[in-house]
């Protein structure tokens, strides 16, 4: 692959903040099943995504069944940070999923 070098540029402040935001982030796989997302699962995603703070309950309020699978859960950390108390956790978790990579 080619790249028209020409093009690089500076970053500007708002590309910035999101790299600084994301330096710290960790990559972790997802379970098999969105109902395997439990309390523990979600303080490590917390954690990988930089967050200094322990998620203390996460209840899974529902569940859309799509392409591409969406989950709410209800958060409760061991102090306010400022993340939020809900969260929308997205994935390929269907079946057919795999298949739509194709």
């Amino acid at each position: 692959m080619a790249f028209d070098l020409s093009t690089i540029r500076p970053l500007n402040a708002q590309e910035q903040r999101m790299m600084d935001e994301t330096a710290g982030m960790l990559t972790m796989e997802l379970p098999e099943s969105v109902y395997d997302i439990d309390t523990d699962w979600m303080r490590r995603a917390i954690h990988a995504g930089g967050h200094d703070v322990t998620v203390t309950r996460a209840e899974r309020i529902d569940v859309i069944h799509s392409t591409c699978t969406k989950a709410r859960f209800e958060l409760t950390y061991d102090r306010v940070i400022g993340l939020p108390a809900r969260m929308i956790l997205k994935g390929a978790f269907e079946d057919h999923s795999e298949r739509m990579q194709d």
